[in-house]
């Protein structure tokens, strides 16, 4: 949503529609928007306290007052809005959750959804006056957002009313990107890179399973000449468009015939509509 809170005064808190929204006004965010499954078994007596956490990996889980378990792991490691996660993070997830705790085993599971996240370059979150006036964002806090909440909050109502930044959050700026003050490198932001999606049509080899891919990158972005500007490269190493619809991207069939190629997948849907080599081009194929 967008808040007025007094004449000239704008909130952005929309977390992974936060590219979209600031495409309206002409920003690009250091932001990508990726999904994040969470599940939830039948009623259960009480079993888990508090929050539990697998680090090595990376799972959690809880129980609600209902007696349902909650739980959940990593993102989809390649950007999207559509609010489904796919297999492979499914299957990642329950055996964490096995691993830690084997019990779970005999519960069945009632549901599971997918919630988008938006991942920022660095895997910190941005609360700062906004580059317009009267702007101020609350963004990038990637899966962990909704634990700090209260803080987030305490930070923001903060920043808005003083128009500059509390004690607590004076590091998370949008410009650290560009000023290469950029917070805990190992966060890795949208990149995990640790799971896959769907089949893609290899020209060598034919559809195969998403198993087999590695998700690279953008293939629409052109990397600076070298002696370019800083600010060029700043927005080629850290901005994104993060489109909801047709992206176009480089998919490496890393488990087949090690072909890079060029694939046009729907970020709403999934749907795979043209698959080339690199040096092809969609608009030479239609």
């Amino acid at each position: 949503m967008i808040d007025f809170i007094k004449q000239g005064e704008r909130i952005m808190a929309v977390a992974g529609s936060s590219s979209r929204l600031a495409e309206k006004l002409g920003i690009r965010l250091p932001v990508e928007s990726h999904v994040l499954q969470a599940f939830v078994t039948e009623p259960y007596k009480p079993l888990i306290k508090g929050v539990v956490t697998f680090g090595a990996g990376h799972f959690y889980v809880s129980q609600s007052d209902k007696g349902g378990v909650v739980f959940g792991g990593d993102i989809d490691g390649y950007n999207t809005y559509a609010q489904r996660g796919n297999l492979p993070v499914f299957e990642d997830v329950i055996a964490g959750g096995l691993t830690m705790m084997p019990c779970l085993s005999r519960l069945k599971l009632l549901r599971n959804w997918g919630g988008v996240m938006d991942m920022s370059m660095d895997g910190s979150p941005i609360i700062d006056v906004g580059p317009i006036d009267g702007l101020y964002l609350n963004t990038g806090w990637c899966y962990g957002g909704f634990k700090a909440t209260p803080a987030s909050g305490y930070c923001f109502a903060h920043t808005i009313a003083n128009d500059e930044a509390h004690e607590l959050n004076k590091a998370y700026t949008l410009d650290r990107f560009a000023k290469g003050y950029t917070i805990d490198e190992k966060g890795m932001g949208p990149f995990p890179k640790v799971h896959y999606m769907i089949r893609i049509n290899c020209p060598y080899c034919g559809e195969r399973e998403h198993s087999e891919f590695t998700y690279g990158e953008d293939a629409t972005r052109t990397t600076p000449d070298n002696d370019a500007p800083m600010e060029e490269w700043n927005k080629f190493v850290h901005e994104r468009d993060n489109p909801a619809g047709e992206h176009i991207e480089y998919w490496h069939h890393a488990f087949g015939c090690r072909a890079w190629l060029k694939v046009q997948r729907n970020t709403l849907t999934h749907d795979i509509s043209w698959v080339g080599l690199p040096h092809e081009n969609l608009e030479a194929e239609s």
